[in-house]
């Protein structure tokens, strides 16, 4: 079977990391980093880090994920544009779905399939899906627990717009 480096510190890494089909899980009672120079690619993600503290991962440099399975047991993983997660086609979230395991930042799916995206705003929970897709796409997702603020560009047949939050 496929092996699975846990790592309970912080991941910093200044070379080369292959992912082969393995997973790479968090499982820190604090806060994680993931540090790279560049960029990272996991096969299989896992997160279940215990801390209270906000957020429990925190990405320093880009993450892509290119297997099969991204498991959100617990934990809050902190991204940003120039930090940004990106979860490939063949991956499938499981978890996520709860204010204990989600995304605050954005994220970007690539692929034709189904996808919940587990995001939120700070200590926010407010997941956004997309379905129905027709050919494969890029998609980047991101929750802000405030108003938006130019509502003159929203199109037609629109015919109310949330004073509290929006996504993008």
């Amino acid at each position: 079977g496929a092996s699975i480096l846990t790592v309970q510190g912080d991941w910093i890494n200044r070379g080369t990391f292959t992912p082969g089909s393995g997973t790479v899980a968090f499982t820190g009672a604090g806060t994680q980093l993931v540090d790279n120079y560049n960029s990272e690619t996991f096969h299989n993600f896992t997160v279940n880090n215990t801390s209270n503290t906000f957020p429990q991962i925190v990405l320093y440099g880009e993450l892509t994920l290119n297997g099969t399975n991204w498991t959100m047991t617990d934990g809050i993983i902190e991204t940003t544009e120039a930090e940004m997660l990106t979860v490939g086609e063949t991956v499938v979230l499981s978890g996520g779905s709860t204010s204990a395991s989600y995304v605050t930042g954005p994220v970007t799916k690539i692929g034709a399939n189904d996808f919940t995206f587990p995001i939120g705003d700070g200590l926010k929970f407010a997941r956004l899906g997309i379905s129905g897709l027709l050919a494969s796409a890029e998609f980047t997702a991101q929750y802000f627990e405030a108003p938006y603020s130019d509502i003159s560009s929203i199109g037609a047949g629109i015919n109310h717009v949330s004073g509290y939050e929006h996504w993008t």
